[in-house]
């Protein structure tokens, strides 16, 4: 079974996001800042891929760096439903990033079944 950890603060994507993945067959443990991600990283890993919420912190990078700081060298995926974030992403190139995603669940359990497969 796939670990997966979710970075996410909206409480109505979030539920929907980890029922989702939970009938996928996704094991997800769910944290609601990035200091907590990062923490569960540290404390809790190991993971197989990291979902962040592009929007959680003003600079996503910043907890990119973090999450690899703390030991994670899986796939990190962007999540977001904001344009200016993916135009942002796209401009800086993906440093330390697996996918960027706009943020629809549906899609995001198409991408994770891409990781998963051999």
């Amino acid at each position: 079974m796939t670990r997966l950890l979710l970075i996410e603060d909206d409480a109505l994507i979030l539920d929907y996001a980890r029922e989702l993945l939970g009938m996928k067959g996704y094991a997800v443990e769910v944290k609601t800042s990035a200091r907590e991600g990062v923490e569960a990283v540290s404390s809790s890993g190991p993971f197989d891929v990291v979902v962040l919420d592009a929007t959680i912190v003003p600079d996503y990078s910043a907890v990119v760096d973090d999450l690899r700081a703390a030991g994670f060298a899986g796939p990190i995926v962007l999540w977001t439903g904001a344009f200016d974030v993916i135009d942002e992403v796209n401009e800086k190139g993906r440093p330390g990033l697996y996918a960027v995603l706009k943020g629809n669940p549906n899609d995001l359990t198409s991408l994770l079944d891409e990781i998963a497969s051999p």
